[in-house]
């Protein structure tokens, strides 16, 4: 895992820091997303893709 470098003072859109997420099924819980870390600065572009 690489730690985002953001100039200092940058303002961020949004900061997400260790996102874990569990989905609920009938066969058990199941980890969709874990420990999962990312910034997006204005003007930025997030994509998320799910298969």
């Amino acid at each position: 895992m690489t730690a985002a470098v953001t100039p200092a003072g940058q303002e961020l859109l949004l900061d997400v820091r260790g996102l874990t997420t569990e989905l609920a099924l009938e066969a058990g819980p199941v980890r969709a997303v874990d420990d999962v870390s990312f910034a997006l600065p204005p003007g930025g572009t997030l994509g998320v893709v799910v298969s």
